[in-house]
């Protein structure tokens, strides 16, 4: 790792800060108002409303969300900028957001909205919020750099819980709506990140060469 500034880190926590006080969702929920106009939900793809997928990353449920967001931005994001310099970062942090997104609604939440099934119109509708899409992404790619040995080990703990948040989450449909639409998220950026890091799909860093010594370990 380099001794680098993380300006993407800083920029993202500053802005999370900046709308969570703007929105006063520091100490409290954010409101319905808020969660509406900002938040994504699938079906704003078919309303051709698809600027909220970007406008909702500015924003966090509040309370505890927001403080845990600020923690996964500086930990997760802060780790990946370290290991692989900013520019990267940034493509990894918006690609894996968008992604994520777009496969979510337009290949599982909307097919089983129009099917008629009662979770997937649940799931449709509802607005979501929050940046985690982006920094579980690139939490995985920073894992992705690390030795063979713990990388293994780690991403297999890490899934097999996200595994079971969302088998129980998933039972609760459909209340609830935003928990499972956040732990399906979680489950697909996390192996997008350190896919695309592995196959170095964003290009490579100078810091980034680790991931070329732990594929010869």
């Amino acid at each position: 790792m380099s001794g680098r500034p993380l300006r993407f880190t800083a920029m993202l926590v500053l802005t999370t800060t900046v709308f969570a006080l703007w929105t006063d969702s520091c100490g409290a929920k954010l409101s319905p108002s808020w969660r509406q106009w900002l938040g994504f939900a699938p079906i704003n793809i078919i309303d051709l409303q698809w600027q909220q997928s970007l406008t909702s990353l500015v924003v966090t449920a509040g309370e505890w969300k927001f403080l845990q967001s600020i923690l996964m931005l500086t930990l997760a994001v802060g780790f990946c900028e370290a290991v692989y310099g900013t520019w990267l970062t940034v493509k990894l942090f918006f690609a894996s957001h968008l992604v994520v997104v777009l496969a979510l609604s337009l290949l599982i939440v909307l097919p089983a909205h129009y099917a008629g099934t009662q979770w997937g119109t649940a799931l449709a509708m509802h607005h979501d919020v929050g940046p985690s899409a982006g920094y579980y992404g690139c939490l995985g790619a920073a894992l992705a750099s690390v030795s063979t040995r713990w990388r293994v080990s780690i991403m297999a703990t890490l899934l097999c819980v996200l595994i079971a948040r969302l088998a129980i989450s998933f039972s609760n449909l459909p209340n609830h709506a935003g928990v499972v639409s956040a732990d399906l998220s979680h489950l697909m950026a996390l192996p997008l990140g350190f896919v695309a890091a592995r196959r170095q799909i964003f290009g490579s860093s100078v810091t980034g060469a680790a991931i070329d010594e732990t594929r010869q370990k």
